[in-house]
């Protein structure tokens, strides 16, 4: 399943992804496979204030049944052919066996989807 994720900061605490700080509640920047995210904050150092992080993390999709839907290096499965349009957008068709869209469908069936944050930091 393609998803696009995103980390949001609703922290009193100072977090970066890719060294990036999201510095405003709401502020959002995207996570793809490898992304390091950090919690810390700034100390007054001889070179002014400096990020001093306490607590890291990697974003991983390893053992998920999710894809980031940007990452261009992702394998396709078998059955998907790629191409290009007359934009030179690349387009993707899949051939999916007849008993996995069924599988599909009774899951998409019970599958709520709700805009909210899956976890606070």
């Amino acid at each position: 399943m393609l998803c696009s994720f995103f980390l949001t900061q609703f922290s009193d605490m100072w977090i970066t992804v890719q060294g990036r700080p999201l510095r405003k509640t709401g502020e959002q920047s995207p996570l793809h496979e490898g992304d390091k995210i950090a919690l810390g904050r700034f100390l007054a150092s001889s070179e002014g204030r400096v990020f001093e992080p306490f607590l890291q993390f990697v974003f991983s999709l390893a053992g998920s049944v999710l894809q980031d839907a940007e990452d261009e290096n992702r394998e396709l499965p078998i059955g998907s052919k790629t191409w290009s349009t007359h934009d030179d957008q690349p387009v993707t068709m899949m051939a999916v066996p007849s008993e996995a869209s069924e599988h599909r469908a009774s899951i998409s069936r019970h599958l709520v989807v709700e805009d909210r944050p899956l976890f606070f930091l």
